[in-house]
């Protein structure tokens, strides 16, 4: 059992419908047991800044 303060971060560089998936998966099978959380870090220039 884990501790109330537990989590699962999952951390990625590129996002498709693919890896969405695989997050959404994660969230399921974690549910009750872990907040699951998305870190998304987009490669330089990928952003648009205003």
């Amino acid at each position: 059992m884990t501790e109330p303060d537990d989590c699962a971060i999952f951390l990625t560089h590129k996002w498709s419908a693919r890896i969405a998936r695989h997050f959404a998966r994660l969230k399921r099978e974690a549910a009750g047991v872990v907040d699951v959380y998305l870190a998304f870090q987009p490669p330089r220039g990928a952003v648009k800044r205003r």
